[in-house]
């Protein structure tokens, strides 16, 4: 599945990153879970005839616009049950991860694959009490003063309504740890 994902992507010349668990575990950082995310900035994504080819096959596809007000501009979900997200980011910073990403071995291909910093980044920005737990392993599975160096140089990239309550949470977690 993943593989025609990627090939749709790269026809529809969509630039993107995988991010979440998966981007996780392909940086060293294992997670036990089994859901694969795609972040990209390109709304054509949400077009759902861009998905015939996968539709048409007898793949699920749901496509999901989001308000004005959403953090996201959206979601395509494949599969049933859902298999695949590919997530649809509206603010510049999102556009800088996947612009930022490294091509890593992940599922048996070369993907893009977001930096542990903007992975931080993104924990940081959506909150929760699993994001902070995957934030203290990061810190304690790589070259902390890095990724640290990184993160702090990150989050002015926030929208200033999020990058008060990110940079709370991030001095919490340096704090506790």
């Amino acid at each position: 599945m993943i593989a025609r994902i990627q090939a749709l992507l790269d026809r529809l010349g969509v630039q993107y990153a995988v991010i979440g668990a998966m981007a996780m575990a392909a940086r060293g950082y294992p997670r036990f879970t089994l859901d694969f995310d795609f972040l990209t900035t390109n709304k054509e994504v949400l077009n759902r005839d861009a998905w015939n080819a996968l539709i048409e096959g007898g793949t699920v596809v749901e496509v999901r616009k989001g308000e004005f007000d959403d953090p996201l501009a959206g979601v395509v979900r494949v599969g049933n049950p859902a298999e695949v997200d590919v997530i649809v980011g509206k603010w510049k910073w999102e556009q800088r991860v996947v612009d930022d990403a490294e091509l890593l071995q992940v599922a048996g291909l070369m993907l893009p694959v977001a930096r542990a910093s903007d992975l931080v980044l993104m924990k940081l920005n959506a909150g929760g009490i699993k994001g902070r737990l995957d934030v203290i392993s990061m810190l304690e599975h790589c070259p902390r003063e890095q990724l640290i160096a990184e993160v702090e140089s990150k989050l002015g990239d926030l929208p200033s309504t999020a990058e008060k309550e990110a940079r709370a949470i991030w001095q919490e977690i340096l704090a506790e740890r």
